[in-house]
This record gives C-alpha cells, sequence and structure tokens, in this order.
C-alpha cells in the first residue's frame, strides 16, 4: 500500500461507445480510490474525442492500492456509463 499524493491528470479519450441518444456527449473522467472519488470537469460536446485539463489530487493513506477510472457522459437526468 502507498501513501502520499497521486496527482493524476487525464488528458483525452478516443471513444468508440456513444450513449448520448440527443446530440453530442459531454464526456467526464471519475477516478475513485478507495472511498475516495474526485471527477473532471465534463467537456461539453467533445463527444467521442473528449480532452481535459484537470488535474485531481489524492493523499493516499495506504488504506488501498486500488484505483477505478471511469468514463462518463454528463446529461441533465441523470450521467451514462461509458467505459472504465
Amino acid at each position: 500500500m502507498f501513501q502520499g499524493i497521486l496527482r493524476i491528470k487525464p488528458l483525452s479519450a478516443k471513444l468508440t461507445h456513444e450513449t448520448g441518444s440527443f446530440g453530442r456527449m459531454d464526456p467526464y473522467v471519475k477516478i475513485k480510490i478507495g472511498d475516495k472519488f474526485q471527477k473532471t470537469l465534463a467537456d461539453r460536446g467533445g463527444h467521442l474525442e473528449p480532452s481535459w485539463d484537470d488535474e485531481l489530487v489524492f493523499e493516499l493513506d495506504g488504506s488501498t492500492n486500488e484505483v477505478q477510472i471511469q468514463v462518463k457522459n454528463e446529461t441533465i437526468i441523470f450521467d451514462d456509463y461509458i467505459r472504465s
């Protein structure tokens, strides 16, 4: 298990799965480490080739070594899962 600061900067994605029924997708990245999660801002209109300029910073306490990364589509009603 690791302790310290972990900085993650998602840059871009080439998505092959479209979830948006109306218009272009607004993808974002959600990262979960242990019971903590953070997400990037949605790339408005990024559709299948989104990019981000967010840096997600986690303080690791040594309790887990599992990282979950998901790409989701932000919608008004609920966020669609694209891929992990």
